[in-house]
Order: structure tokens, then sequence, then C-alpha cells
């Protein structure tokens, strides 16, 4: 019996709604990981992370932090940077100063991994292993856009995969810079988070 044209776009529709539970679930659960890295962290490694933290913190201060958190953000490999901002907290770092330096280094480094794609588009074919190393990324990126961006900015994702593949696709560069400033609240409400589960150890 041939399909109707209904049933034709269902697929479609039904991958567009998998893909929304899913990022929501994401969400959640970074939300519930965030938290709990900061009170298993605080329960089972409070002497070692205050040690390391204050190493970083006294030797190399918010520079060191700001640093840390743009190779994270730069470099494109899975990692997220709540990690340094756990050992900024267990340092007794200034919070403000925390923020500050681990914002301001996210939002460069988007933009620095949006023009190193651009010129690995240019220059090598390290985009297309990119794209075959990430395919859920791309098709991300190729649909929404900026969206995509935004959608990433804000959730513990892999951030620097997300620019480096909108420079490969020539996601337009203002979209891209005004989506990454979402990572200025990110990084706020992911420090709160850890503050919070730090305090209940």
């Amino acid at each position: 019996m041939p399909a109707t044209p209904g049933r034709l776009s269902l697929p479609a529709d039904n991958d567009e709604a998998l893909e929304g539970r899913s990022m929501l679930g994401r969400t959640v659960m970074s939300i519930l990981l965030a938290l709990a890295l900061g009170v298993l962290a605080g329960w089972l490694f409070r002497d070692q992370l205050t040690w390391l933290g204050t190493w970083l913190v006294n030797e190399y201060g918010s520079g060191g932090v700001f640093v840390s958190v743009f190779v994270i953000d730069w470099v494109p490999m899975p990692a997220t940077n709540e990690p340094i901002l756990l050992l900024g907290v267990s340092a007794g770092m200034n919070l403000l100063k925390l923020f500050v330096a681990a914002a301001s280094a996210s939002v460069i480094a988007a933009l620095a991994s949006y023009g190193g794609g651009h010129l690995v588009d240019s220059h090598t074919s390290l985009g297309d292993r990119m794209a075959r190393a990430y395919p859920g990324v791309t098709r991300l990126v190729r649909e929404r856009g900026a969206t995509g961006i935004a959608i990433a900015a804000m959730v513990p994702l892999p951030f620097s995969i997300f620019c480096w593949t909108a420079g490969i696709v020539h996601v337009p560069f203002r979209q891209v810079a005004v989506a990454s400033l979402l990572r200025i609240p990110k990084t706020a409400f992911y420090l709160w988070l850890i503050v919070a589960g730090w305090g209940l150890t």
C-alpha cells in the first residue's frame, strides 16, 4: 500500500521530537551531575582538591583559570570546563574572579574555535574528518546554525567541537559570536551548582 504524505513526514517529526527529548534529558542530567560533582568531590577528595586548587590559584591566579578553561574550550575534544571551576571553589578563590576568568575564557575560546574551523576547512581535509567523527554535531549545526550553537553553549557539552564545526560549515560569524555570549550565564549557573554541592559536604 503506498505511503501517504503524512506518513512520509512522520519519521522526520519523530526524529525532531526524539532529538528534543534527548537534549532535555542531557540538560537535566548535566545539572544533576554538576551538583553531584560538588558533593562527591567534597566528600571523597576534599583535601586533595583543596591542595591542588590552592596550588593552581597561588601559582597562577586568575590567569591559570583563564588559560585552563581556554584550552579545554578551544581544543576540539570531548571535555568540559566544570572541573576547573571545582578547583577554584575548592581553593576558596574569590568567586567573582573565578567567574570572570572562566566566562571570558570560554567566550574567547569559542571565537578562536570558530576561526580554527574556518582555517581547517580552507587549507586541510580535517574538516571532513571532524564531520565523520561527530556526525550528530555536524547535522545539528548545519540544520540549526546559531540555534544549535546556542543550545550547546548553555549545557556542559564539548562546546569547542560545536564551534569548530560552525567554522567548518560557515555559520555566519556574528551569529556564533552572539550565541557564544550564552557561555556567560551558563558559567554562572554551573558555578553556583558546584558551590552549592561543595557547601553540602
